[in-house]
């Protein structure tokens, strides 16, 4: 199995306002109808510390599957795959 193409990467793009309201940019490969500016509604979590918390399990929860998993992308911040192939898929055909 290889993937690539998700990273979870959002919370490098975590902002807090005046009133620590929390937004991050939830931006995906397709077009989106909107900015992708997403406000971290409270009862999904109350501050920072708890909205980390609960989105580590995107991270935590890839351990559990099988070490068959190929992640193709080199510069992936998931590290529950292995990056070793032979593909050269990053290389445009001319």
């Amino acid at each position: 199995i290889y993937i690539c193409g998700f990273d979870s990467d959002w919370f490098k793009s975590i902002n807090i306002n005046k009133q620590n309201e929390i937004f991050y940019n939830n931006f995906h490969f397709y077009k989106q109808s909107d900015d992708g500016v997403r406000k971290v509604p409270k009862d999904e979590a109350l501050n920072l510390g708890e909205l980390l918390y609960g989105f580590s399990f995107l991270f935590f929860d890839l351990y559990k599957f099988p070490k068959n998993i190929i992640n193709l992308d080199p510069d992936s911040l998931v590290d529950a795959f292995s990056k070793r192939h032979d593909m050269d898929i990053y290389n445009k055909i001319v």
